[in-house]
Formats: structure tokens, sequence, C-alpha cells
């Protein structure tokens, strides 16, 4: 797996310059273009990688799983990707169509494979909830996937590093790579499929120490209450044992083995159904991306740490009832209910005058102040049950609002058409498709905007000035319009490349010629950070991009028919549905929704341990 992706310039310089640093292993060019492909009634996005010699080891090796590599006989043959072969149902031998800028070109899938790089089917980190029909992967020899790009010459640069190498050695590859020409250099760790899942189990192992600790401390409130509670039922007997003579720490052993020996109990059953949880849950996660080998590993330090915070909990639970009812003088534990008289005073007198309270509400406020540590204990309690509760359901609202704010408030379109440039009519025929109720032209193009020597590859995409296609979000939650002069962009560019607005960046689009730009503001969008800009203003800045249009369908329109409606008008080169996206999302939140649903089940049960 690259270390860092180097996009732009010379690759060849590129390549002879780095070699030579200290710490990297090897280096590899490459080509790489996101280019029409047309499979089946399909049309998409796609991505053609270039495949280095595969009789020597490279930066980003495929695995191939299925068929053969293409060979020189077959110049025609390419490797497919899984995620793509698996959507698309596609096999060696199957055929699809590839579009490089002026022509289609008819390829055989030779073989089928995995790759490190694509464990989430991500085009980039904008779009890594991307629809599942509107992106595929295949790798073609070096020369022909120049040829089905429609490129020159490589655009990639892949360096590895040794596993010894130093941090100083990765910051002077990195510097050595903008030094040579590169446009954007992309660590590890900003990789689409490696962010993505980085930042998918980072969530999760927060949560995976934040509510086991709540757990615990819930546990223990759970299990005072109920400690408590045996313990005031057995005052008299306690009270007859500590007259004839029975030690006061024998009473404490006596009562904190209860919350031990629950605690024991307890953390025995949750080692054990960890270890079949954690195997199962692996599964199903490396299962849902695609991850070919799951390896699980069970280390004993971890479950003997969890078996302990179990016993440590169980022991404080229990310590302080069971000091409590050692501590009490046998003539009172002979009452029974261990409620001391209250003494008199304002507020007792005050409680006399509530005669005009119904009799329940009374008894129940007596009792509640009569045994403040049972109460102070049950509200505890009924508070981590409801902090349980109401996170689980504001992060369950959270996520549902990201989702209504990207896909109803931002995406305002059904469905993104591109189109080949020479097409003519084909708003007007896209117009009269039934169940098409509005079309706006747009571009998209790949580009890197670079300022104070940081750089970020991302799409510019040009709409319309008064488009109602797509909503601008401003960061304090309102909205604004696209502007006439400069640019938009999502607000977690100005952290990574420090600018403000007003500021001028570098956009330079693929093939293109570097523009410089104003930042006419930012924008709060959930998913994903893009530029923005009027269509005057994108034609500016060129490069090698494509022409298409935003639609949107009437209510209740069949969607499904619509996608071969459309895909089957001439000159449409792909076709990407929002709908779809958004079904993704919620597929790659799968494991989150379950995880609310227990959160939510553990906590009602909670609640209702602690208050009867």
């Amino acid at each position: 797996m690259a270390d860092f992706t180097a996009t732009g310039g010379d690759p060849a310089t590129i390549a002879a310059a780095v070699q030579a640093v200290g710490g990297v292993e090897r280096v590899t060019v490459r080509t790489q273009a996101d280019v029409p492909f047309s499979i089946g009634d399909t049309k998409l996005l796609g991505r053609v990688v270039g495949l280095p010699d595969v009789a020597a080891p490279s930066v980003n090796d495929i695995d191939l799983t299925a068929g053969t590599f293409p060979d020189s006989a077959h110049p025609d043959h390419v490797v497919v990707e899984h995620h793509g072969a698996d959507t698309f149902a596609l096999k060696v031998g199957s055929r699809l169509q590839i579009f490089d800028g002026t022509a289609w070109h008819l390829v055989t899938v030779s073989g089928i494979a995995r790759s490190a790089e694509y464990l989430w089917p991500a085009r980039d980190r904008q779009d890594v909830l991307g629809d599942p029909h509107a992106f595929a992967v295949v790798y073609a020899p070096q020369a022909e996937a120049l040829r089905l790009a429609g490129q020159p010459r490589p655009n990639q640069t892949l360096v590895e590093m040794t596993s010894t190498a130093t941090a100083s050695e990765r910051d002077t590859v990195a510097s050595t790579l903008r030094l040579a020409g590169a446009l954007d250099v992309a660590p590890q760790a900003d990789q689409p499929s490696d962010a993505t899942l980085h930042e998918d189990l980072n969530g999760f192992s927060e949560l995976a120490v934040g509510f086991p600790a709540l757990f615990l401390a819930a546990a223990a409130i759970a299990e005072y209450v109920l400690i408590t509670r045996l313990v005031q039922a057995e005052r008299p007997i306690i009270g007859t044992l500590l007259a004839m003579g029975a030690r006061r720490r024998t009473v404490i052993g006596h009562y904190v083995s209860y919350g031990v020996g629950i605690a024991a109990l307890g953390a025995a059953l949750g080692v054990l159904g960890g270890f079949v949880a954690t195997s199962a849950v692996t599964a199903a996660y490396t299962s849902a991306i695609g991850i070919p080998d799951t390896v699980v590993a069970h280390r004993i330090p971890t479950a003997l740490t969890g078996f302990a915070l179990g016993l440590l909990t169980g022991l404080i639970a229990g310590l302080a009832p069971a000091i409590a009812a050692a501590r009490t003088a046998p003539a009172e534990a002979m009452r029974g209910d261990g409620i001391r008289a209250p003494r008199m005073g304002p507020l007792t007198r005050l409680y006399a005058r509530w005669y005009r309270m119904p009799v329940v509400a009374r008894m129940a406020l007596r009792s509640l102040s009569r045994s403040r540590r049972r109460t102070l204990a049950t509200m505890t309690g009924t508070v981590l049950a409801l902090i349980l509760i109401l996170a689980s359901v504001g992060m369950l609202t959270s996520m549902r609002s990201m989702l209504d704010i990207q896909f109803h408030q931002i995406e305002r379109e059904d469905a993104t058409v591109l189109t080949d440039a020479g097409t003519s009519d084909l708003a007007a025929d896209l117009r009269k498709t039934p169940g098409v109720a509005a079309v706006e032209p747009t571009t998209v193009t790949p580009i890197t905007v670079t300022a104070h020597g940081k750089s970020y590859t991302t799409t510019l995409n040009g709409l319309a000035p008064d488009t109602t296609m797509h909503g601008f979000r401003t960061p304090g939650g309102g909205t604004r319009t696209l502007p006439t002069d400069g640019i938009l962009t999502g607000a977690p560019l100005s952290d990574k490349l420090g600018i403000g607005v007003g500021d001028i960046v570098t956009v330079t689009p693929a093939l293109g010629s570097p523009h410089q730009v104003p930042v006419a503001g930012f924008l709060d969008e959930p998913l994903g950070t893009f530029l923005y800009a009027d269509r005057d203003t994108a034609h500016e800045i060129g490069g090698v991009g494509l022409g298409g249009y935003l639609v949107r369908f009437d209510r209740g329109a069949d969607r499904d028919a619509l996608r071969a409606s459309i895909t089957s008008l001439p000159g449409v080169l792909a076709y990407t549905d929002t709908h779809a996206l958004e079904n993704q999302a919620d597929q790659f939140l799968g494991l989150f929704w379950v995880f609310i649903v227990v959160m939510l089940i553990l906590g009602a049960v909670l609640a209702f341990t602690v208050i009867m």
C-alpha cells in the first residue's frame, strides 16, 4: 500500500527525484483516470488504473481472485475490481465499454481482483458513500490504460516507505514530491478507502470506551440499590446477629460477597459472550465491506482487564450498603424498616401542613425524604438510564438530521447525468422524458486547490447562478446564493489550507493550467468538501471535465424506469442516482443503527431494574 500518492507533474521526473531519498522502499508510476463506462444497460463514471509489470513487485499490487492478468496478445483485456464485478455481475469473459473522451472502446474482462486501495469502494474523499452503480474500477496494462483514459502520459507516482522509515524521512519524501512538481501529495492516512475505514473504526473505538464506562457505572448503581434493599429487608436479622456477638467485618464480608459474586458471574458471562460477539461482529463487519481475510485475535490481557473491572464494580457497589449494615446499632436494627424518625423542625412542620395534598402524594414525598441514600441511588440510576437513552436517541436523530441536510437541503437533484460534449438538444430530450420535472446544466471538473504550500484534490462543480438543484448552507446555518466571482468551498478547507474568505487560492484542473481564484465563502456540508462556482467561472478555469445536467423527478416517479430511459438517450455517458447515495449511506451506517438499538434496550432495562 502506498504511503504517498502524488498526482500531477511529470511522474518519471518525480519518481527519479524521490527514489534516492532515505526510507523509500519502492516507487511506481501509473495512470489513473475517471472516464465513462457502459456496463450492460448502465452508464457510469468509472476509473481506469494502469497495471504495472506483474512480474516485478510494485506499489498497490492487486490480488487476482479469478481469471488471469492481461497479456500482450490481448491488449483489450482488463481486470475488474471485485466490488464492481459483484455489483454488475461481471465475470471472466464479460464485456464492457470505456469512453476515452472521443470514442467508446470495447474491452473484455480477463480477471477479477481485490485491492487494498479499494477495501471500501470510495472514488475520493468527497464520494465515500457513492451510488454502487455509479462507480467501478478496471485495471489495464499501462499502454492500454493511457489509450482508454485518453491521456498522453501517466499522472500518478506511488511511493512505499520501509517499515523502519522515520517521521523525518517521511517529511522529506513529501517535500521532495512537491519540489519535483507534484500538484497534490496525499499520505496514506488521506487515501479515501483507508481514511473512511479508519474514521469508522475510530468512532467505534471511542464508543467502545465511553459506553462500557457508562454501563459499569449504571451496573454499580443498580447493584447498590438492590443490595441496599436487601439490607433493609434483613435489618432485624442483622440486629439479632450483632446483638449475639457477630463481628461487624463478618456482616460486611457477607453483603460484599453478594456484590462480588453477582459481578463475578456477570463479568464471566460478559467475557465469554465477548469472545463470541467479537468474532461475530468482526466477521459481519469485514463481510459487509468485502475484506477477504478476517483474523480475530482474542487477547487474554484484555479479557482479564474486563473481568477485573467487573469485580471492582461489584466490590464498590456492595461495600457501601455492607458498611451501613454493620454500623447499625442492634436496637435500631430491630425496628426493621431502617428509617429514622424525622427531627422536628420547620421542614417537618411544613410537611404537616400539606394536608390538602392527596394521601398518596404525601406518602410518596415522605418516603423520599426518610431514606435519602436510597432516594439518591435510585435517582442516580434513573439519570444514568436517561443519559444512555437520550445519548442514543441524540446520535440517532443527529445522523438522520445529517442525512436530511445532505440529501434534501443541499443535494436537491434526484439524478446527475453526464453527457458527451458533442451532443446537442439533450436538455430538451431530458425535459420531454416522462417523470422529469426540471433540468439544469452543470459541469464536473477534477481539480487540485493549493494555498500556503498545502494542497487538496477535489471536484469543481459548475452550476447555474440561480440554481435550484443545489443548496448552499453556511456554517452559521443560513443559506446563500452562488457568487458571480470566486468560489465557494467546504469549511474544512479553511483549516486544511489555512485560508479565509477573500483569500486567493490556486485552482489547477486536470490537464489544465493553474488559475488564481478568490474564496467567496465557506459552506457547511456533512458529506464531502467540494468547490462550487457559476458555469462561467468554471469555464474560465477549464481543464478536462465533463458537462451534464442535474435532474429533478416528479413526485412518485419510477426511478428505475427513469434511469433506463435517460441512460438510453444518445450522448449520455454516465448516470448517478442521488437516492441511491442516500441508501448507500444507510447501508454504511447499518452497524451504527444496530448499536443504537442495543443501547436503547439496555437503557430501558437499566431504568426498569433501578426503579423496580
